[in-house]
């Protein structure tokens, strides 16, 4: 069970940080619910001025956290 929810928290980190990818690059946040666990996604992008981007993504569920960054071209 706990690989379970190991996994849907990083599918639910790396979905956060290609939408950031994608546009627009905004922080936000949202929660949502599978096989009884509640999942709270939040993200971030801060501009590099001239560097990378800094993208991050952090998903919490009872007891656990996920935190990813990441960089990408302006």
């Amino acid at each position: 069970m706990a690989a379970r929810r190991d996994a849907t928290a990083t599918a639910l980190t790396v979905a956060a940080l290609e939408a950031l990818r994608a546009g627009p690059r905004i922080a936000g946040s949202d929660t949502t619910a599978r096989d009884a666990v509640v999942y709270v996604r939040r993200w971030t992008a801060t501009p590099g001025r001239g560097h990378p981007d800094t993208l991050g993504a952090t998903v919490t569920w009872p007891g656990h956290d996920i935190d990813v960054t990441s960089e990408v071209a302006p």
